[in-house]
């Protein structure tokens, strides 16, 4: 039996292919950009699910179209289409290389963007809420969580961004670290990284490194630590991967978080770009990590359907521009109330700035005191 290479559904299971998808669609009387996906149900599409994107992108809704609907029909038929065509030319051209046969995973398909006859500014398609399988409000890609609960045993003192990389993020120990990373960045293909927990002469250092070829580095914490900071290797991300913040919240969940206030998150790119997260609302921060962490486990189907998401809601991708990926992650951050803030350092690790929105949704940045 077949298993869909990107969110590890059953074949009998519906799922929403995301690489195949509408072009952009807007309309008349609302601030929003519509992109449609199909549901796949038994190697068929099923039906049709619409990611709305609204408020400059910083909110997300699925919502699932009519089939009752006018032009319905003419929607669905080419989605049907496209699914057939891309299913018959990845396992033909995968044929011996592992994948495509009844025992073995289904092959992956490449992105297909199709026109689909809805014209711009005409009148929205009547539609129902619709969570996708993979889990919406699981991945906190919804439309607005409500983090609810309380602050029990959180920080009380809430300080700014930039207050809260100065402990940390900019003492002079971590800027030699953040320094022997950048020499990490290029001519290898291993993430290197290095825990980092003050102590009596400053702060300290536990190098740690991934393997060859990966993405990420699996570490083990038994005390709580103060940050961790790692290197992206030519190839990867400008930017903060999944896998970074899914890494937050399981040193969160498990207790693994020694101060809120100065915790940071770090990362130096081949793309010769620096950041640095923090938790800048911990009850925001905390409904999240516990919503993505959900059963306490960080997983590898839990790692592949937050990708997904990732790239093809918010379009953060290897191959973007610095500032399409900083856009875009800000926003990703800001729509999924993760409660964290993220900001850029310049070469020298010296001066650092909070990357926010302005009055006209452009990413700007803030520098630091």
């Amino acid at each position: 039996m077949h298993r869909n290479s990107l969110l590890g559904k059953n074949n009998a299971s519906e799922y929403i292919e995301f690489n195949i998808r509408s072009q952009d669609l807007f309309f008349e009387t609302q601030d929003e950009r519509w992109i449609l996906y199909p549901i796949i149900e038994n190697s068929s599409v099923a039906g049709i699910v619409a990611a709305i994107l609204r408020k400059d992108e910083t909110e997300v809704e699925f919502r699932q179209l009519d089939p009752d609907g006018e032009n319905y029909r003419n929607i669905i038929l080419p989605f049907s289409a496209a699914y057939m065509k891309a299913r018959l030319e990845t396992t033909k051209n995968a044929k011996g290389s592992g994948c495509g046969f009844e025992w073995l995973p289904e092959c992956g398909i490449q992105e297909v963007i199709i026109t689909v006859p809805s014209p711009p500014k005409g009148p929205q398609p009547p539609t129902t809420p619709f969570n996708p399988p993979s889990g919406c409000s699981r991945f906190q890609n919804c439309l607005n969580p409500d983090p609810g609960g309380g602050g029990g045993g959180l920080p009380q003192l809430q300080l700014n961004p930039c207050a809260k990389i100065a402990k940390i993020g900019r003492s002079g120990d971590t800027k030699e670290f953040f320094k022997n990373l950048k020499g990490k960045t290029t001519g290898t293909d291993i993430e290197h990284g290095f825990l980092l927990n003050e102590n009596d002469s400053g702060i300290g250092g536990v190098p740690v490194q991934g393997q060859p070829g990966g993405a990420g580095i699996d570490f083990n914490v038994t005390s709580p630590v103060d940050g961790f900071i790692h290197s992206h290797y030519t190839g990867l991300l400008s930017i903060f991967s999944p896998e970074d913040i899914l890494t937050i919240a399981n040193l969160y969940n498990n207790g693994m978080i020694k101060d809120m206030n100065s915790f940071i998150m770090g990362v130096v790119t081949a793309s010769g770009t620096q950041y640095i997260i923090v938790i800048d609302d911990p009850v925001k921060f905390g409904a999240f990590a516990s919503n993505v962490m959900a059963g306490g486990q960080l997983d590898q189907a839990m790692i592949e359907a937050y990708s997904v998401l990732y790239n093809n809601i918010f379009q953060i991708k290897p191959q973007n521009p610095v500032n399409t990926n900083e856009n875009n992650f800000v926003k990703y951050l800001e729509s999924n109330n993760t409660g964290l803030k993220v900001l850029k350092g310049d070469e020298t690790f010296s001066n650092w700035a909070l990357l926010s929105k302005n009055s006209n949704g452009n990413i700007v940045p803030q520098n630091c005191p």
